[in-house]
């Protein structure tokens, strides 16, 4: 078998890329569940740091379903977003997620990942957020994103 070195020499920004940019009540998707038996609810935790020091909203126990609106219908805002109904503007936040069996036992909280920078404003624009994994895999000309 012939081996071949290329060196691509090329620049694809010359400012920092950042961090997908999402409303301040976004979507978060989930991945298809992959352990044994069926998926049981599932919670996530959003934090205003990358260590969780400063969580600013839980959600309750979600269904087994594969989608959510950060929001005080499905979740809580605490810590410094204690009195809010939606994340803070142009802040940056990170993601873990659990999941339960239908037997009841909860999953270890995932590790903080999946940096996103909330909009400045308000913005009609409805983006979608997976938290999976740490790198996005697709971005669509309808602004929505998964992870791989």
């Amino acid at each position: 078998m012939a081996q071949s070195r290329w060196i691509d020499n090329f620049v694809i920004s010359t400012r920092p890329i950042g961090p997908v940019i999402v409303p301040r009540n976004p979507i978060v998707i989930k991945t298809p569940y992959r352990g044994p038996g069926r998926p049981g609810a599932w919670q996530i935790e959003i934090a205003a740091d990358a260590e969780g020091q400063s969580v600013v909203w839980r959600s309750k126990l979600l269904p087994a379903s594969d989608r959510v609106r950060v929001g005080v219908d499905t979740g809580t805002f605490v810590g410094p977003l204690e009195q809010s109904d939606c994340l803070a503007a142009g802040r940056i936040y990170y993601f873990r997620v659990r999941q339960q069996s239908q037997a009841g036992a909860q999953s270890a909280w995932s590790p903080w990942h999946q940096a996103v920078r909330t909009w400045l404003a308000a913005a009609p624009a409805k983006k979608k957020i997976s938290v999976a994994g740490v790198w996005p895999r697709r971005v669509s000309r309808t602004g929505d994103w998964g992870l791989a």
